[in-house]
C-alpha cells in the first residue's frame, strides 16, 4: 500500500517499513535488504484496530526524541494517524481525542511536512484551510499545537507548509502556499 525508510528501534539500523494488507489485515512489516533484490521480513506489526481504510502515504520521523521513529500514516477521507511503539504494539495517539481527529481529519501527504523549529526536536508542520500549525509529540503520546501561522490573507487556502532556514537570520522561515491564489 505504502512505505518509508525510517528507525523503528532506537538502537536499531534504518530499514524500509511498509503497509500492506494481507487477507484484509492490515499491517505492518518492517523489511532488510538481502543480496541481489531480495528483502526478508524482520518484524511485522498489526496496525490498530482504531484505523480505518487503506493508508496511501507514510512518513517515519521520530517526534518524540526517544530515538525510534513514529509512523506516520495517511488515509484517503480519513486524514492523517499517528502510531507510536510501545513495545511489541504500534498506538494510534489520539484515537479517542475528538480535537485531534479533527485536526488531522483532512491531513494528507502534501500537507504535512516535518521540521525542526525549536531544540524540541522534530515537529509536524500541518496546512490547514487558512493557516499552518506546529504539532508536538509530548511524553505520554499527547500532541500539543505549539503554534499557528496565519495566511496574509483570510480568503487563502493553504495547501502546504514548509520551514526552512533562507536568510542569514538564526531559524527557519515558514512558507505558506495558497492554493486558492497559487502563490507563497
Amino acid at each position: 500500500l505504502c512505505f518509508d525508510l525510517g528507525r523503528l528501534d532506537p538502537e536499531g539500523p534504518v530499514r524500509l517499513v511498509a503497509a500492506v494488507k494481507r487477507d484484509r489485515a492490515l499491517l505492518l512489516t518492517v523489511l532488510a535488504r538481502e543480496e541481489g533484490d531480495a528483502f526478508r521480513t524482520v518484524r511485522t506489526f498489526p496496525l490498530p484496530g482504531s484505523l480505518r481504510g487503506d493508508p496511501e502515504g507514510m512518513r517515519i520521523a521520530d517526534l518524540d526524541g526517544d530515538g525510534a521513529g513514529e509512523i506516520l500514516l495517511f488515509v484517503p477521507h480519513k486524514g492523517m494517524a499517528i502510531l507510536h511503539r510501545e513495545g511489541e504494539e504500534l498506538v494510534h495517539l489520539g484515537a479517542d481525542d475528538p480535537f485531534l481527529t479533527g485536526l488531522l481529519k483532512d491531513a494528507d501527504e502534501a500537507s504535512v511536512s516535518l521540521a525542526s523549529l525549536s531544540d524540541a526536536g522534530t515537529q509536524i508542520l500541518l496546512a490547514q484551510e487558512n493557516f499552518a500549525r506546529a504539532l508536538a509529540l509530548r511524553p505520554g503520546g499527547r500532541i500539543e499545537v505549539l503554534d499557528q501561522f496565519n495566511a496574509p490573507r483570510g480568503e487563502s487556502r493553504i495547501s502546504a507548509a514548509l520551514a526552512a532556514d533562507l536568510d542569514p537570520a538564526p531559524g527557519p522561515e515558514i512558507l505558506l502556499a495558497d492554493g486558492r491564489s497559487q502563490t507563497l
